[in-house]
């Protein structure tokens, strides 16, 4: 299966994620997808008005949990609002009418990143990873993942996608999204190839989440965004005892994820002068309802 890697952990290039199981694997995956509109391999019963709440049956507890579709999290709705400076910030799901402004709020994070200086274009670097996001928030995150919002006075600011390794599979990514991806790394295609391989034996064989990435508009950063914006991940991780795994270049990002939980599980250093790259882990933490 393809997924683009997207942002914090990498933006613009194409990796393997493994793992080959069913389109709807329990109540994350099902209430991902019913909540990113994405239904049609998935039971009738989850094909509901888009304002209507989400009844969703897990079969791992025998419990049921109410979503609200517009601002939801596995058995919780996730508004979380919260003041900074006096402006609310609020905390969602993203659907596809937000797509164009968090690829924009992306390619501003990570336009100057480790991984997408190796990996894609000098020329129009900024443009082409814009377009990438874009590319991997749609045709990966919503459909097999979710992307989560943070926003303020109304305005997307911080933006994080993942996805479910068990869900990367009947769907598959369109076939045009490899093609594509090339021609947007254009001449630092075989590099971001070469990357990818390396990094590919350290990924994890067992069912995770992928945290593909995690940005805040530049003029937003140090204020707890991301930190806010990854809370529905983390909070269904949990629920679902999941594990949550990501790739990072930055070493500062390493610091950030570890006041998250996550521990460093491998490091290496792309040949030939690339990047360092950083791939962590979290495991689930019980909590008590």
């Amino acid at each position: 299966m393809l997924a683009a890697a997207f942002g914090a952990s990498h933006v613009g290039t194409v990796v393997m994620i493994n793992g080959v199981a069913k389109l709807c694997p329990g109540a994350l995956a099902d209430a991902r997808m019913a909540l990113t509109g994405w239904t049609q391999s998935c039971p009738r019963a989850w094909q509901r008005p888009h304002d209507a709440p989400l009844i969703v049956h897990d079969p791992h507890d025998q419990r049921q949990v109410t979503l609200q579709r517009s601002q939801a999290s596995i058995g919780v709705v996730d508004a979380r609002p919260g003041t900074m400076k006096g402006v609310e910030a609020v905390t969602r799901f993203a659907d596809l009418d937000d797509l164009d402004r968090a690829a924009e709020v992306l390619g501003d994070a990570f336009a100057d990143y480790p991984w997408t200086r190796w990996t894609v274009d000098a020329s129009e670097h900024r443009r082409r990873i814009i377009a990438l996001q874009r590319i991997a928030l749609e045709h990966v995150a919503l459909p097999f993942g979710a992307v989560s919002v943070t926003t303020l006075a109304g305005e997307i600011h911080s933006v994080a996608a993942w996805n479910d390794s068990a869900a990367l599979s009947v769907g598959n990514v369109a076939a045009s999204v490899p093609t594509r991806v090339a021609e947007l790394e254009g001449r630092r295609h075989e590099a971001a190839r070469s990357a990818d391989h390396q990094v590919e034996p350290l990924r994890p064989q067992k069912r995770h989440l992928y945290l593909g990435t995690v940005g805040t508009s530049q003029t937003m950063q140090g204020r707890g965004l991301a930190t806010k914006t990854l809370e529905p991940l983390l909070d269904a991780a949990d629920h679902d005892a999941a594990e949550v795994w990501l790739e990072t270049s930055s070493e500062s990002n390493v610091n950030f994820y570890r006041r998250l939980g996550f521990d460093v599980e491998n490091h290496l250093v792309i040949r030939g002068g690339g990047p360092a790259v950083w791939v962590m882990s979290r495991q689930p933490v019980t909590r008590r309802d």
